[in-house]
């Protein structure tokens, strides 16, 4: 990777780095104005849920906002989208109850209960259950008291609730135990907003804002929703105990204690009055509430100076103002470093395939891969480029279409109703007329999700919705982005379209003014169609574009090859007869047919072959040349492959065996004679040094003595000798008394130095061996052994088995300098002369210990016993004369 790629890739990582920064702070701070609902926990904690890109998210909040745990699912996933009916925190885990609904049409299709751990750093979902409730049944609420969940269903017509109580991890770590199950008559056609457990009863705030309490036989009213003139609903009901549950009046912002049995009423708290430890807020500001006692609760309040929600915690009275949610250091790093992991890696991927496709145009190892590669991925952008700006004109044409759809629902819907129909339900004593349940049906048949809200006053009220009460304050739903549409199209009078994304998941809504003037009721017709359905034309688009263009790409890749085959036939056509030119082929020549640059390169192509070959046989000829005066084995000595790649000082050290041959001309002999003695005697030696890939080297100038460098030991230095001694003891036979070649062999195994020396005109092969060197100085003494092939002890300890090769110890020469031992390789000799020697050579080797002991007398007796049996063993007669020598000396 060059520099300036490097530094690319430091910049554009350091851009993705601050980005990913930018975006965690920006994320960090979760506000409160779209949440899917809330519960209160243990130790001031609340447990709340919301939407967060496409994801949902259920988290434990600290009474100080920081975010301490956190659960997130896939809100829709292919066709199945999730909501959250509710959440119950138990002592040990929190429950949710969600929906499993068709992304598209809002169906129901099961419903699932989720058991969380917070206490779990790493995986929060302990388990997901599906349930099964009675048929046509639906589970609607959920409640959690230590260890037990009470989950409350629901008939279709809510005519009756069943409230069925569980345990979970009871009997295993993870199972769900069904402890009791009780039915429950309902008010018939009021509806079920909210319901909970009271000792074995049910207690439930009706869609027309009554509270009903219900034992397994009958139900009925404890709390009115409304006198002849003023509008009352309660705001809350919570737990207080057997018999009595708290009770939040919207209008009047009181919290009382009601008596289950009889309706009585108990004000515990002033609606006017602050409460929970803040000074600013009253209980006629709650919007929705949880508590699990007077002065333990979660209330969402709103805030009447920037009109948005905040959550407001109190612990045994002590109260804390929530403005907004915050992730905590940790989770704000991660991530951080999890974003700018991604966008580096994103980044690199995109450097990294530049770099490829530069490299592919520039390194392709044929002219076709080079054209394919950068052909191929500006087809790929082109296609790319041009599918997303078909995409922006799609899909606005499709958000378009959608928007149309949900538009002329509305449109359809206000002219079939009408302003009366609405003005007839407008108050809660008109919540169970002909007219609100005609409404209700024909709302709930439509294929698209409808409601009916209504502005009055500055306020936005709920109208007609099968998932929410009548006449409540269109703040239950916790959406104030919604309401922010409610209002533009009730103050303009005019239709708006936008998205809401609720606890009934995401739509694309039309908001639609029914009637109304200036300061009167205006009523507001939602429309809307699920998300999901234009994510699944716009996927079908994608899907149908990605498989067009990979057809595409495929037709023109195909075509690009063969056009490109069809230009580029006639370059392979050169290249093979070039290439057959190369591998020695040299009457190629090229013929073009074309009329195009080829012509030129054949034609320059013909020229150089037919100068190459005259500088091919000119150089053919000076090689040869130069062969004779250096062989090709002493090149590849050390280390070259032709003869213009050595250089002054080119060399080779190691540890060699090696091998000096020299000829011993009668001094009688002629000069033409010698000559061609010396002939015969270089051809011979060289002859065989290169069948054994011994690299042999002129010592001398009148051509008497060789050395001999054997790179594969002494072994094969030994084999070499020997084949070469034997085809001269042939030679000799065919030639008279001045015919022959009288040879001596010396090897040894040492430190080599073989190089090339001279000066710049002159190269000259050179071998160094100092040590050998000197033992060539004493040549009487090898002379004396009359032995035809010396070895020393060093070089023959190199060699294999003992039995292999006839030899013996013949003794060391010793000077100042030097002191090695030298062996006699008889094997040389003739077969009569090489059992004679093994016949005596018990005794000769006895003689040499005794010699080397100092015992000369016994010693020289043994030798002459040698002589005896071998009287032609020189080595033998030297040491009779040395024995004797040197007991002359010591007398």
């Amino acid at each position: 990777m060059n520099k300036g790629l490097r530094r690319l890739l430091l910049v554009i990582w350091v851009v993705a780095g601050i980005y990913a920064g930018w975006q965690g702070i920006q994320k960090n701070t979760v506000s409160l104005d779209s949440l899917l609902g809330f519960c209160t926990a243990a130790e001031g904690r609340t447990i709340s849920g919301w939407y967060e890109g496409k994801d949902t998210v259920i988290a434990r909040i600290e009474k100080s906002g920081a975010i301490s745990g956190t659960y997130r699912f896939r809100t829709v996933k292919k066709s199945v989208m999730y909501n959250i009916r509710g959440m119950a925190a138990g002592d040990t885990y929190t429950y949710m109850l969600r929906d499993k609904k068709d992304a598209y049409t809002g169906e129901l299709l099961s419903q699932e209960l989720v058991v969380l751990d917070f206490n779990n750093h790493f995986r929060k979902e302990k388990k997901v259950f599906t349930l099964t409730p009675e048929e046509n049944h639906t589970f609607g609420w959920i409640n959690a008291s230590g260890d037990t969940i009470t989950l409350i269903s629901t008939d279709k017509n809510e005519t009756q609730a069943i409230r069925s109580s569980y345990e979970f991890g009871a009997v295993l770590d993870d199972t769900l135990s069904l402890k009791n199950t009780r039915t429950y008559p309902l008010k018939t056609g009021e509806g079920v907003y909210k319901a909970m457990g009271n000792s074995t009863n049910l207690v439930y705030i009706s869609d027309s804002g009554k509270v009903y309490f219900a034992n397994e036989e009958t139900v009925y009213e404890v709390y009115p929703a409304r006198t002849l003139e003023t509008l009352m609903y309660p705001t809350f009901i919570a737990y207080a105990e057997s018999g009595y549950i708290y009770l939040g009046e919207h209008e009047s912002g009181d919290i009382s204690r009601l008596n289950l049995t009889d309706g009585s009423e108990e004000t515990l708290l002033g609606g006017s009055s602050p409460f929970g430890g803040s000074s600013v807020y009253t209980p006629r500001d709650i919007v929705s509430m949880s508590m699990s006692g007077l002065n333990t609760f979660t209330a969402l309040v709103k805030n009447g100076q920037d009109t948005g929600f905040h959550f407001l915690v109190s612990e045994d009275g002590n109260g804390t103002v929530l403005n907004s949610l915050r992730y905590g250091a940790v989770a704000l790093i991660w991530f951080i470093l999890k974003q700018w992991l991604v966008y580096a890696a994103i980044a690199l991927v995109a450097v990294l395939m530049m770099s490829v496709f530069s490299s592919a145009i520039r390194g392709g190892h044929t002219i076709m891969e080079r054209l394919l590669s950068a052909t191929v991925p500006l087809l790929a952008l082109t296609m790319i480029l041009f599918g997303y700006i078909s995409f922006q004109y799609y899909g606005g044409a499709i958000d378009e279409n959608f928007e149309k759809q949900v538009m002329d629902e509305g449109n359809m819907l206000a002219a079939l109703f009408g302003q009366e129909s609405f003005q007839e339900i407008e108050y809660p004593y008109d919540y169970s007329t002909e007219a609100y349940r005609y409404l209700s049906q024909q709302l709930a048949t439509r294929e698209l999700y409808t409601r009916v809200l209504y502005y009055e006053s500055g306020q936005i009220y709920v109208g007609v919705d099968k998932n929410s009460p009548c006449f409540y304050p269109g703040e239950i739903l916790m959406n104030l982005p919604a309401e922010d549409l409610y209002k533009r199209a009730a103050l303009t009078g005019e239709s708006v379209n936008g998205v809401i994304e609720d606890q009934q998941g995401r739509r694309l809504v039309c908001i639609t003014p029914v009637g109304g003037l200036s300061g009167e009721t205006v009523y507001l017709l939602e429309t809307g169609v699920y998300t999901a359905n234009v994510s699944a034309y716009t996927a079908n688009y994608v899907k149908d574009f990605a498989v067009v263009c990979a057809a595409f790409l495929v037709i023109v890749l195909v075509m690009l090859m063969v056009l490109f085959y069809r230009i580029l036939a006639p370059i392979g056509e050169i290249k093979r007869e070039m290439q057959l030119f190369a591998d020695g082929d040299r009457s190629i020549r090229i013929r073009s047919t074309s009329e195009d640059e080829l012509t030129g390169i054949t034609q320059v192509f013909n020229k150089m072959a037919d100068d190459i070959n005259v500088q091919i046989v000119s150089l053919e000829r000076l090689s040869e040349t130069y062969y004779h005066f250096v062989p090709p084995s002493m090149i590849g000595l050390l280390g070259q492959d032709n003869l213009a790649s050595l250089t002054l000082g080119s060399s080779v050290k190691g540890n060699f065996a090696v091998m000096n041959v020299r000829l011993y001309p009668e001094e009688s002999l002629s000069i033409e004679q010698k000559e061609s003695l010396m002939n015969r005697f270089f051809s011979t030696v060289n002859r065989f040094a290169k069948q054994s890939e011994i690299v042999s080297i002129i010592d001398d100038a009148n051509l008497q003595s060789i050395m001999l460098i054997c790179k594969e030991g002494a072994e094969a230095a030994a084999t070499a000798a020997l084949t070469i001694l034997a085809r001269i003891d042939a030679e000799n036979r065919l030639y008279g008394a001045d015919g022959q070649l009288d040879v001596a062999f010396v090897v040894d195994q040492t430190d080599v130095f073989f190089g090339i020396c001279g000066d710049e005109e002159r190269y000259i092969p050179v071998v160094l061996a100092p040590e050998f060197e000197k033992i060539l100085e004493h040549t009487e003494f090898l002379r004396s052994m009359g032995s035809r092939f010396l070895m020393t002890e060093e070089a023959g300890e190199k060699l294999g088995s003992a039995a292999r090769y006839a030899r013996r110890y013949v003794g060391r020469l010793k000077t100042e300098e030097l002191d090695i031992g030298f062996v006699d390789m008889y094997d040389e000799k003739g077969a009569d002369e090489v059992r004679v020697m093994k016949q005596s050579q018990h005794a000769f080797d006895k003689a040499m210990e005794l010699y080397e002991k100092g015992f000369y007398y016994e010693a020289k007796n043994l030798y002459a016993r040698v002589l005896r049996e071998n009287p032609g063993d020189m080595a033998a007669k030297y040491y009779i004369f040395r024995c004797e020598a040197l007991q002359a000396e010591e007398q």
